[in-house]
């Protein structure tokens, strides 16, 4: 994900699963401040939950770390990348997965459909059986050959987005 400004960068292995991509979706809600219909009704996006993210709040600061420490990167401008062995679109995958209010997936959707999805590394002694079917999306042939080859492919793999997102 480019982003203007980018303070740090995320890599996620399994991008493509539940936990990556309510992250990509969590962080462009709250990036471009949106809204979405639930069953109450209206919610708006917030960092709630990232401690990382909101302000000190109660009688000594409580929780919250927010403007407390220089150099504490904003999720807002963090770039978001990784690697998945399937080659589903990240939209699609947080719309199967069904963990978030249709209203929001409709929402960033799109964008997160036109992502890119690094191929992963694949060892099928350490991938479940019911993933084996569906993936397409892996690294071959040399970088694949041995555990050292699959590494510097992650290497070069963390230095190109490194390159890209800078």
């Amino acid at each position: 994900m480019m982003v203007q400004g980018v303070t740090a960068g995320i890599l996620v292995v399994g991008i493509g699963g539940n936990n990556g991509v309510t992250l990509l979706a969590g962080q462009i809600a709250n990036r471009d401040k949106l809204s979405w219909e639930t069953g109450p009704g209206r919610v708006s996006a917030n960092w709630f939950g990232c401690l990382t993210q909101i302000p000190p709040r109660g009688v000594h600061g409580g929780v919250g770390f927010q403007g407390r420490y220089e150099g504490l990167a904003s999720a807002d401008k963090a770039a978001i990348g990784g690697w998945d062995i399937r080659s589903t679109k990240l939209g699609q995958a947080l719309y199967d997965c069904r963990v978030l209010e249709p209203d929001l997936v409709r929402q960033v959707r799109e964008e997160m459909d036109g992502m890119d999805i690094m191929p992963g590394v694949w060892d099928p002694s350490f991938i479940g059986e019911s993933q084996h079917e569906t993936a397409l999306n892996v690294v071959s042939g040399e970088d694949n050959s041995s555990t050292r080859c699959r590494l510097e492919r992650i290497r070069r793999d963390i230095r190109m987005w490194k390159e890209k997102n800078n």
